[in-house]
């Protein structure tokens, strides 16, 4: 999946699985919902909708790095 997947509005079960995996990857390294939300373009409800869901899908491979970029980039 490419970042402007992630970041882009597409709503496919695909995108969702990484872009949730990155949300998690995201608060688990101290990244506030807020922060998380204005990161990939979406709310914080956004976000802690994605934090409650689960998904079989979740670690995809692929994502490595982008969490760290975005949380550094954003949260910090």
């Amino acid at each position: 999946v490419h970042v402007d997947d992630l970041l882009g509005a597409s709503r496919s079960r695909a995108v969702v699985a990484v872009r949730r995996a990155l949300v998690r990857d995201l608060h688990e390294a101290g990244c506030s919902q807020v922060a998380i939300g204005r990161a990939i373009g979406r709310s914080h409800t956004s976000v802690a909708y994605l934090l409650r869901t689960q998904s079989t899908r979740e670690r995809s491979p692929g994502r490595a790095g982008v969490s760290s970029h975005l949380c550094v980039r954003s949260c910090k």
